[in-house]
């Protein structure tokens, strides 16, 4: 008998009957996939719909949509764990003996058979939740015919957005398990597979970072892990992350600013960022898929039913589950918790060791396997160690790398508006880093810094007042869609150059001044005031003034006003230059940013409309005579700052701990304190309170002449010069700073204070 031939051109054919045969079997499970997605997006649309309608029809809010809500997150969940079962009954031949020979007999090569079952089984999983996305948009051109649909379509380019990176989060999920599969020669190994290698890659990649934290830690943020490309764009778990992120900077930008900045914020994130997770997310998917077929092709019919058909793959998931359990024990304060992790691993390993081998067949070799994986997982954990963490610390991104930044510091003293702002500005970025390289040299270097120590031991009843901190948080988002976060504490006067700049830049000055406009836009009167964000709806301007003893007063100007008086504001900044920020007078404060001397259009303006406060230190100490308020000053005030903190961060979370809590911790803060010169403080500072010194004065004073040149002189705002005295009162400091003539000036009013006490 002659064997009969299959020509290429006829052998070929035989792929689009594959694939319709593999989407004709697997049809109850597109109708069951249809089924869960039409309770999806679509259900999900209808209560969005609903909740508008309601809305415009001036309806209050009910929970009725909360049960439809449910239903369709379990209907995506049930839709999801399908992209695990596709790929398990389209490639079930890989592990089911009883279908290898029938499949591998077919007249196709592995390219043909490989991808018409791939394709055909992503398009089961897919195409319902097009078919989803369809009926959703029907909706929404239904709907938009009776609701105002206006602010649905402003979300519309994020909708979309979020809807391609589920989709390519999907196609990820459902390529990891064809590679899963591809690996396994059995069903509890195919199942074993799938469960591991989504599990595996991101728990490696985040205990990878925590390691590297431990061992650098200073600067370094584990919660930087959220923001990393490598972490997102590996698993369906990261992809999840991106999406959850995502939705949370949203949420995060208008809880925090209301109607400002959204956009701006929004873009440090899905501009860049959003496009290089697509192109890494779309290559690590096509690269999962090549090493899939790669394998594929090297698989043989009687590979079925062998323990792991690829040894390598299971060796590397059981080198991760050790690497894992060992770091994570490590970083517990179990005793000897190396050794604990080791022993949970090796019960790990020989309960697999035994379930591959399929009994104690030359178990000898799992020994010396476990030995070889565990000196090397403890290898690699020490090499991050000794290596301060790969050197992670002292990385820092080039100024030309970075698009934008964002800086956020709080501390012992005042910065106002310096909360999570967004930054472009090149000169500010470089004052940054510049700043960021000088911190992270004096960690690295000590030796080249000479610091005058002043104490190794602090006043536990005036610890707050003595300490002299700046905490900053930086966000660097470079270029390449990356970034970077660094956290430090440092004394205020290492900022003075970026804080002149950022207060005289551009940026800050339309930044601030836009914030300031539309914060200030009101309607109503008396208890119905309600702040709104578009002016045409608004009635008035609602402005704040406040003197440099933190007394504030409300002014109502006019919308035209409003305008008028923050544009004025944002010229002034934006003419400023830092030495006349250093130079200028303290004016007051206007919606919490500051009125300087310098700012000659806005106190003109203020001035031709008569809007008045308490700017006279007289008219300070009447004030202070109605309320009966105390007065107290501390004469040539030390500031100290810990010097441990630019050794080891793990200290300021305790000292912090100490600080806010009073905990008695005085054991653990007998480091060096290092004496500063200068400090830096742009805003009325109000922590402290009269009553955090043991002397207090009483105002009533027959002759205050002396104490109104000393509120003269005294000011909320110092930029890196030396304090002489502190002047306290109603909870808030003003510092008489170390100039010509002001230290007569103290001398006679703390004689005058002595005589009236």
């Amino acid at each position: 008998m002659t064997a009969t031939i299959t020509s290429p051109s006829k052998k070929k054919s035989f792929f689009s009957i594959r694939f319709i045969s593999n989407i004709s079997q697997n049809m109850k499970l597109l109708i069951t996939n249809m089924f869960f997605h039409l309770l999806c997006f679509p259900v999900l649309m209808g209560v969005v719909l609903r909740e508008m309608y309601l809305s415009d029809q001036k309806v209050s809010y009910s929970d009725d949509s909360i049960p439809f809500v449910f239903i369709a997150f379990v209907a995506f969940i049930f839709s999801v764990v399908l992209g695990f079962v596709i790929p398990m009954i389209n490639f079930r031949y890989l592990y089911n003996k009883t279908l290898v020979d029938m499949n591998y007999s077919l007249p196709l090569n592995n390219r043909q058979r490989f991808f018409a079952d791939y394709i055909s089984g992503l398009i089961v999983y897919l195409v319902p939740l097009f078919v989803g996305f369809v009926i959703s948009a029907i909706e929404i051109l239904i709907g938009s015919t009776f609701i105002d649909l206006h602010e649905l379509f402003e979300y519309f380019p994020l909708i979309l957005k979020i809807s391609s990176i589920m989709i390519i989060g999907m196609i990820m999920q459902y390529s990891l398990a064809v590679l899963a599969i591809i690996f396994a020669g059995s069903t509890f190994e195919a199942l074993f597979s799938i469960a591991s290698i989504n599990i595996m890659i991101p728990s490696f990649i985040s205990i990878t970072w925590i390691n590297i934290v431990n061992a650098a830690h200073f600067g370094l943020d584990e919660s930087s892990i959220i923001k990393n490309l490598t972490f997102f764009t590996t698993s369906p778990v990261g992809v999840c992350g991106y999406i959850i992120y995502y939705i949370n900077i949203l949420e995060t930008s208008q809880f925090d600013y209301g109607f400002t900045r959204i956009t701006e914020r929004l873009s440090s994130f899905t501009d860049l960022s959003y496009a290089a997770f697509l192109i890494r997310s779309i290559l690590f998917t096509v690269l999962i898929v090549m090493i899939s077929f790669l394998l594929y092709k090297k698989r043989k019919a009687e590979d079925v039913s062998k323990p792991y058909v690829f040894k390598g793959f299971y060796y590397a998931i059981m080198t991760i589950t050790i690497y894992c359990i060992v770091s994570l024990m490590k970083m517990t304060i179990i005793l000897n918790g190396v050794v604990t992790s080791l022993i949970v691993s090796g019960i790990i390993w020989f309960v697999m060791e035994v379930i591959r081998r399929r009994g104690f067949k030359r178990f000898w070799k799992s020994v010396i396997g476990f030995a070889a994986v565990s000196v090397g997982v403890l290898g690699i954990i020490k090499f991050i160690d000794i290596t301060n963490g790969l050197g992670r610390a002292k990385y820092l991104p080039s100024v030309s790398s970075v698009n934008n930044m964002v800086v956020n510091i709080y501390g012992t003293n005042e910065i106002e508006n310096v909360n999570n702002r967004l930054l472009t500005d090149k000169q500010l970025i470089s004052d940054i880093i510049e700043f960021n390289q000088e911190i992270v040299d004096r960690h690295f270097h000590p030796d080249n810094y000479k610091y005058e120590i002043y104490s190794k031991y602090f006043d536990q009843n005036n610890a707050y007042n003595n300490f002299d901190e700046i905490s900053i948080d930086i966000t660097y988002y470079t270029k390449s869609g990356a970034a970077y976060i660094r956290n430090y504490c440092v004394p205020s006067a290492m900022l003075t150059e970026f804080a002149c700049d950022l207060y005289t830049s551009e940026e800050y000055a339309e930044q601030i001044t836009k914030e300031g406009y539309k914060n200030s836009l009101c309607k109503g009167r008396g208890s119905y005031t309600i702040h709104v964000e578009n002016p045409t709806e608004a009635e008035y301007c609602q402005i704040t003034l406040t003197d440099k003893r933190g007394s504030s007063k409300i002014v109502e100007i006019s919308i035209e006003e409003g305008k008028q008086l923050f544009e004025a504001l944002r010229m002034d900044i934006a003419n400023m230059s830092p030495e006349d920020l250093k130079k200028s007078d303290y004016y007051c404060e206007l919606n919490d940013i500051l009125i300087n001397s310098a700012c000659h259009n806005t106190t003109a303006f203020m001035d031709e409309r008569d809007i008045k406060y308490n700017k006279t230190s007289k008219e300070m100490i009447n004030t202070m005579f109605l309320n009966e308020d105390y007065l107290t000053i501390k004469t040539d005030p030390v500031y100290l700052f810990p010097i441990y903190a630019f050794t080891n961060s793990d200290y300021i979370d305790r000292f912090f701990n100490y600080l806010y809590h009073y905990k008695g911790y005085d054991s653990e803060y007998n480091h060096d304190l290092i004496k500063l010169e200068n400090t830096l403080c742009l805003g009325i500072h109000r922590e402290r309170s009269s009553y955090d010194y043991d002397l207090q004065r009483n105002m009533q004073l027959d002759n205050v002449t002396s104490v109104e040149k000393l509120l003269d002189i005294a000011t909320p705002i110092v930029i890196d010069e030396k304090v002489i005295a502190e002047v306290q009162f109603t909870g808030s400091t003003l510092y008489v700073i170390d100039r010509p003539g002001n230290r007569e000036i103290l001398e006679e009013a703390m004689q005058d204070l002595k005589k009236y006490t």
